[in-house]
């Protein structure tokens, strides 16, 4: 039997999957598929071009795309999109209309893609969901139509030369990190050298809408969109930014990926840019001239940093092992008996704990987040007055000599705190001096027992 004649229903169910692997990261994968200029730009057999009147990755929104093949022939596509993850996940309809507007076949498909160090393993999955006759020929031609719409995308994606930019900022990770969230901080550094930023909509959370507006120095306004992807404090943001015309559509978009590694107290900075759409022939000259502002940018970012001054450094010695001193520094009941008081205190990297002092009629709300915790060797967390302006970092660090234990306690960014004798390197010299030189060294080499506690322990005058 040929396969005009096979009953056509007898391909509905059946399945196709192709996967592949591009080197390009997992967010400018998604991009590719999720902004309809650059879909138009690869999907679709060789020698095909496409129009793409209707997709907006949105659940329950309409597909409509029309493919045109070599000869001339149109083919319509209609869909709708089912659930939508960014940058993860996309399931969605898609099949073809005849004539008379009735569906021939019509596919699911489930669209995944997983990251794997910068680069990214596509999936899609697709089941036809309908098919009547005339359709065999489409459908058993769309596993070699799809495969060669990928190997388009992934010449696309290879053609984009991605933008890389370093900056080593010898200030706290967390500092740099606010630096960049904050929108008053910001506005400070955006832009070339004598540019200032009179508008700065800019809320780093997934989704939300970025809207800077970029002056010059002969007061020509430069407007900015773009959208944030990720946020993960305090070491990545991701997000897309393009200049705007003046009916405030984007001329072209670069996706961003903002990384920020500790070294040492200082922050090494990555951006890596890559030009995901472009929208307008003149978006070149703005292009060209990205990596010199951005580089003036960011340093004019290390001039409005406050200037790092000489960390404060506490070394004891206790007679006592190291998992005693590791269990007195993150055990919460031990740490009732020589810390603050605490309501919880977990060893975890991210999380998050607080405490009050008063003195001298004075409250002082301490906000506080592990940064780092490797088990008897390291315990490190963000140092913050609620209220106040400053960002400091206490890392303590543990190295066993037999049966004692060496302490290294360093408290970087006090010069951030508010110049007033409240938070004099003074009255942290002495606060940090009687915790660790004598009530921690009391608990563990005393016991908790004998532990006289800290309630009379000032980091600053009234902490």
């Amino acid at each position: 039997m040929s396969a005009h004649s096979h009953p056509t229903e007898s391909l509905v169910g059946r399945e196709f999957l192709i996967t592949r692997e591009f080197d390009a990261p997992r967010e400018l994968v998604f991009a590719a598929w999720a902004n309809p200029k650059h879909l138009a730009q690869w999907w679709g057999p060789r020698g095909f071009t496409a129009r793409v009147s209707q997709w907006d990755t949105k659940p329950g929104t309409a597909i409509h795309i029309v493919m045109c093949a070599p000869n001339g022939m149109e083919i319509p596509l209609d869909g709708e999109f089912v659930e939508v993850v960014a940058p993860e996940k996309l399931v969605f309809t898609c099949g073809k209309m005849d004539e008379a507007g009735k569906m021939m076949f019509e596919f699911l498909h489930t669209v995944t893609l997983v990251e794997r160090n910068d680069k990214t393993l596509f999936t899609i999955k697709s089941r036809v969901t309908k098919a009547i006759s005339r359709s065999d020929q489409h459908i058993c031609g769309y596993e070699p139509g799809m495969t060669q719409s990928l190997e388009r995308l992934a010449e696309i994606l290879a053609a984009d030369d991605e933008i890389v930019i370093t900056h080593e900022f010898d200030a706290p990770r967390e500092l740099v990190f606010k630096a960049w969230t904050d929108p008053k901080h910001l506005a400070q550094w955006w832009g070339p050298r004598g540019f200032t930023n009179p508008v700065c909509q800019w809320d780093p959370k997934p989704g939300n809408a970025i809207h800077v507006v970029m002056r010059s120095p002969n007061g020509t306004d430069y407007p900015m969109g773009g959208t944030f992807r990720e946020v993960a404090a305090p070491e990545k943001l991701i997000l897309s930014t393009g200049a705007l015309d003046e009916k405030g559509v984007l001329m072209f978009e670069l996706l961003h990926h903002v990384t920020f590694a500790e070294q040492n107290g200082k922050t090494l900075l990555t951006i890596r840019s890559r030009v995901i759409a472009k929208t307008a022939e003149y978006s070149d000259k703005y292009l060209s001239g990205y990596r010199a502002g951005m580089t003036q940018s960011l340093e004019k970012l290390a001039e409005t940093l406050p200037a790092k001054g000489e960390p404060l450094v506490v070394e004891r010695t206790f007679a006592a092992p190291v998992a005693t001193v590791w269990k007195a520094l993150t055990n919460n009941e031990a740490l009732q008996k020589w810390f603050f008081p605490l309501k919880e205190f977990k060893p975890q990297a991210g999380f998050t704990f607080q405490f009050t002092v008063e003195h001298d009629g004075n409250t002082f709300v301490h906000d506080c987040k592990v940064t780092a915790a490797i088990p008897s060797k390291k315990l490190a967390y963000t140092w913050r007055y609620a209220g106040q302006k400053g960002d400091s970092l206490v890392t303590i660090d543990l190295v066993p000599e037999g049966d004692k234990t060496k302490v290294t306690l360093t408290h970087t960014g006090l010069e951030t705190f508010p110049k007033t004798p409240s938070y004099a390197r003074a009255n942290f010299i002495m606060g940090w001096t009687q915790i660790i030189g004598t009530s921690l060294k009391d608990y563990v080499e005393k016991g908790a027992a004998d532990s006289s506690g800290c309630g009379d322990t000032q980091l600053a005058d009234g902490q």
